[in-house]
């Protein structure tokens, strides 16, 4: 009988099949022993015991043999899983495998690696699985902010400086009035320096636009859901998608973060709402105008939400002779909170954003 024998012999296939005397007790998926709950029947707790106690001793020498193999693997063979709704998991999966997942980390930008709890594993190997995942992750994340590198490398010191700093911390795009102030006092060549380098200076929002293409979009709501634990029902919007409803049951800090703006019940890509915010001006310079088809397909909404959309750009909407029309609210200047001037702060020693100023990928 198997719980009268000390030693049993163990095999794992190259599919990951664990076998113990010629029958199949679990599976191997990449450093987790997943054992079937009650191999072929067997019953008896003595004898499960000791066909799980036989399979761990013999997968050790297995575990050792794939962290060897793990940290000689390239970067392509790490991945972040994707649902339907282009979500990306907090799930790392080693070719196809799940080996850790993604944690609040002490930054924004520096996300915490976990891997999976697992007896099997030493704690030095464990260790060294984490530095890879760890150098894995630094490098897709300088990738996919790459764009922030340019900024950065295109300013010198001071409120340049500053705006650069802003736009890191922000995930690559902020509301206009929160740095008014600065972007007021910067200098012609600092300017220019910063729009050379891709930043956009809109009527409401200071961006850079290839941080607003879907695979970034996808990158920065991760990011923000692992720092502010939560994720769970807040919208994606679909790629290529300019606006989407239900703003104003999300939090106006997320669709910031994601490079969306609530305006009223839906929200709005910044980018598309500097096109509405530059078409409204121009057709309010000659008075009063109707919201037409033009500016309801560049939001891709119907007439009351851009009415909503319009209000939060400044207009009120009048009716006259049934017709609506809207103009410029009156009123004397736009009041901008004052904020303390934003100095940059050295990137943690480790940070992706220490990285980003070499762009160097790690092999």
């Amino acid at each position: 009988r198997i719980k009268e024998r000390e030693k049993l012999l163990v095999a794992v296939t190259d599919d990951g099949v664990v076998i113990v005397e010629g029958h199949s007790v679990g599976r191997l998926e990449g450093f987790r022993f997943i054992p079937e709950p009650d191999p072929h029947g067997l019953g008896e707790t003595v004898a499960t015991r000791a066909v799980t106690a036989a399979a761990g001793k013999a997968l050790r020498g297995e575990i050792g043999a794939r962290v060897i193999r793990f940290m000689a693997e390239p970067e392509t063979a790490f991945t972040l899983i994707e649902d339907a709704e282009g979500v990306l998991s907090h799930d790392i999966l080693w070719r196809g495998v799940s080996v850790a997942y993604l944690d609040r980390g002490p930054a924004l930008m520096k996300t915490a690696i976990r891997p999976f709890d697992n007896q099997l594993i030493q704690p030095a190997d464990r260790d060294r699985i984490e530095k890879r995942l760890r150098s894995w992750l630094d490098n897709l994340i300088v990738a996919q902010f790459a764009p922030l590198n340019k900024v950065e490398a295109a300013t010198g010191n001071g409120l340049a400086k500053g705006i650069a700093f802003r736009l890191a911390e922000c995930l690559g795009s902020f509301p206009r009035r929160n740095a008014a102030q600065d972007i007021a006092a910067l200098s012609k060549t600092d300017r220019q320096a910063l729009r050379r380098a891709g930043v956009r200076f809109g009527r409401e929002s200071v961006y850079v636009p290839a941080l607003l293409k879907p695979a970034a979009v996808r990158f920065r709501r991760l990011l923000w859901c692992l720092y502010n634990e939560t994720g769970s029902g807040l919208p994606m919007p679909p790629p290529g998608r300019v606006s989407v409803a239900g703003a104003d049951q999300v939090t106006d800090a997320y669709w910031e973060a994601i490079g969306y703006r609530a305006m009223g019940l839906r929200a709005v890509r910044i980018d598309i709402v500097e096109r509405i915010a530059g078409r409204a001006w121009a057709l309010a310079r000659t008075g009063p105008f109707a919201a037409g088809a033009e500016l309801l397909t560049i939001a891709g909404c119907g007439a009351d939400e851009m009415a909503e959309i319009l209000n939060r750009l400044g207009y009120r909407q009048e009716t006259r002779g049934g017709k609506v029309r809207y103009r410029l609210k009156l009123r004397s200047r736009r009041k901008y909170t004052k904020l303390p001037p934003r100095q940059p702060a050295a990137p943690a020693e480790g940070s992706p954003f220490e990285k980003l100023r070499d762009l160097v990928v790690e092999r």
